[in-house]
């Protein structure tokens, strides 16, 4: 729990009423739209548009300036951390599958 509580976060409850109505107008705009699978959102060679755009929309409704390299370098972090997320699940996975086939 200690290292959530160090997280930097959106604190919205310090959000004023007209910023709140903007993430609102944004996340109904949204809310229809189809995104990729979420590791695949982040794919710098194939980025979902409309996850730049969600992205791009919410950060400047925050008052948040990011140039659109600076956010792909973002996103390639996050894609790196989902890759590498699931190759450990799949050597788990894998383990396990090991551990079970010798226990017979």
């Amino acid at each position: 729990m200690s290292h959530w509580r160090l997280q930097n976060i959106l604190n919205i409850t310090e959000l004023d009423r007209v910023t709140i109505d903007k993430l609102s107008s944004i996340f109904d705009r949204y809310a229809d739209k189809k995104m990729s699978r979420l590791p695949q959102q982040y794919n710098p060679k194939a980025i979902d548009s409309t996850r730049l755009a969600f992205d791009k929309e919410v950060l400047k409704s925050l008052g948040v300036e990011v140039s659109q390299g600076d956010l792909i370098a973002i996103y390639k972090m996050i894609y790196e951390s989902f890759d590498e997320w699931f190759d450990i699940g799949e050597n788990q996975i894998e383990e396990r599958k090991n551990e079970n086939f010798n226990n017979f």
